[in-house]
Formats: C-alpha cells, structure tokens, sequence
C-alpha cells in the first residue's frame, strides 16, 4: 500500500472516531437533512453539527444541496456506509466470542 493511501484512510478514521460524525451518517442513511433537523435530531450546537459536516463533506462522505441559504445534506457514499456497518457487525460478533 502506498503512502498517499495510508494517509487517505488515516483521514477517514480520524473523521470517522467522532460519534457525533457516525450519529450524523446514520441520520443521512434515512433522507436527507438541513442542518436544523440535525441539529434537533441530535440535540446538539449547530455549530458543532457544522464542524462535523464540514470534515464528513472535506472525506467526501456526505453532500449538500443549497437551497436559498440553507443547505440539505444527504449521504453521498453509501458503500463507505455500508463498510462502517459491516465493520460495526465484525465488532458485535468477535465481542459475543
């Protein structure tokens, strides 16, 4: 594996160690949202909620759509989803060993 790789999945792991960012992609996985609705979903500081799409969006996971002056996320890498989810699974199963 090359370095520039290593350094790229070393980027999504630091994104992804944030709980909030996780509780931000499921939230995604259901439809898409304006920061509001997850910022009240979460119960959480827009600002922080901003920060956390900001490194999401900065590892391309999530996007946006501007409509006026909001912005409405959705996810846009599903099957990095779907690895965090298998991921998540391979954890449950070594811990029930």
């Amino acid at each position: 594996m090359e370095k520039r790789e290593i350094v790229r999945m070393a980027q999504y792991f630091s994104v992804l160690q944030n709980e909030l960012s996780l509780r931000i992609l499921v939230m995604l996985k259901k439809r898409p949202l304006y920061v509001f609705e997850i910022t009240a979903g979460l119960n959480a500081k827009q600002a922080i909620v901003s920060r956390a799409l900001k490194s999401l969006r900065l590892i391309n996971l999530v996007g946006f759509e501007q409509e006026d002056n909001r912005r409405k996320y959705y996810l846009k890498r599903e099957d990095i989803f779907e690895l965090i989810m298998k991921f998540n699974e391979a954890i449950k199963r070594k811990k029930r060993q």
